[in-house]
């Protein structure tokens, strides 16, 4: 799920897109948007797929990176900041990537050793070379080890040996280091936010932790109940203690967070301006009705998807 739209991958491998599309994130070659699923696939062979604010990103199954939609910020990959309204060939990354990740306007990729390479909008540090300026094609960081990688609005988390390290805009708190700053432009050297993570989701402003254990903690900007502990503020550091527990898998959006439980229920907490909870308003983890049985799910900017089993 993007900012104002959405992509699925078929079980043959193929992916479609729908929703918003002004700057040709669907990739099917147009500018029109498109108010219902397609019947036919814009890419074949992929394995994984990943969507920003206005542009998409496909993992291939051959190790190749494609990407499509809104250039402005070089976030396409491929050295221009040319729109592309079909998928396109990241340069450099022909084979060898394990995983990807997508924020508002910059991505990074996971190699198989371990290695990150991140690229587009560099305003906040984002993309980790020591410098705000925008980076037209990928550029390997100097981090190694690294399991995961989740790129946010203007901040990109990466999860080495089970702590957590962040870097890029941090006006709010989202990179956990209990000091505000306006950003840190190079990514830290040592594991100094939180240890004991399976995974990490970052989000517009704010950071969510899913725990070996199956628990939840979230800090960063917290006006909409982000945090899921009742609060309205910003929280600058992860907090102690968890939100929830039993939890499966999770997924961030703007302004809201969901969890996929171990029951295959559903909870989430935060803004629901636009009913993208689930449940009213809520800035703790309520179940979302209506809905078990859930296999996945996927947060965009205002708006959630969940996988049935069903």
């Amino acid at each position: 799920a993007g900012g104002t739209h959405t992509c699925v991958l078929t079980t043959a491998g193929g992916v479609r897109c729908w929703g918003y599309n002004t700057e040709g994130q669907l990739g099917d070659g147009s500018t029109i948007r498109k108010l219902v699923p397609p019947t036919t696939d814009i890419l074949t062979g992929v394995r994984s797929i990943a969507a920003g604010i206005q542009h998409t990103c496909a993992l291939l199954e051959t190790g190749a990176v494609l990407c499509w939609g809104f250039n402005y910020n070089a976030q396409i990959g491929d050295g221009t900041t040319t729109s592309r309204p079909s998928p396109t060939p990241v340069a450099g990354l022909s084979s060898g990537v394990e995983a990807i990740s997508v924020g508002a306007r910059h991505n990074c990729a996971l190699l198989a050793g371990g290695e990150l390479i991140c690229w587009g909008d560099n305003w906040y540090g984002q993309v980790g070379v020591g410098f705000d300026l925008g980076y037209m094609r990928p550029t390997r960081l100097s981090i190694t080890g690294v399991q995961a990688v989740s790129a946010g609005g203007s901040h990109t988390c990466a999860l080495v040996a089970g702590g957590v390290r962040c870097w890029g805009n941090d006006a709010r708190g989202p990179l956990g280091t209990g000091e505000v700053q306006t950003a840190r432009l190079m990514i830290p050297p040592t594991t100094d936010v939180l240890s004991g993570v399976r995974a990490i989701e970052a989000a517009y402003d704010f950071t969510c932790a899913l725990m070996i254990g199956g628990g939840v903690r979230c800090w960063g900007h917290g006006g909409y109940g982000e945090m899921g502990d009742g609060r309205r503020n910003n929280l600058a550091a992860p907090p102690q203690t968890d939100v929830l527990t039993g939890v499966e898998s999770l997924s961030t959006g703007s302004s809201h967070v969901c969890a996929l439980m171990t029951t295959g229920a559903v909870r989430c907490w935060g803004h629901s301006y636009d009913g993208q909870i689930g449940d009213g308003a809520n800035r703790r983890p309520a179940k979302v009705w209506g809905i078990g049985g859930v296999a996945d799910i996927s947060l965009g900017g205002d708006h959630s998807c969940a996988l049935t089993t069903a």
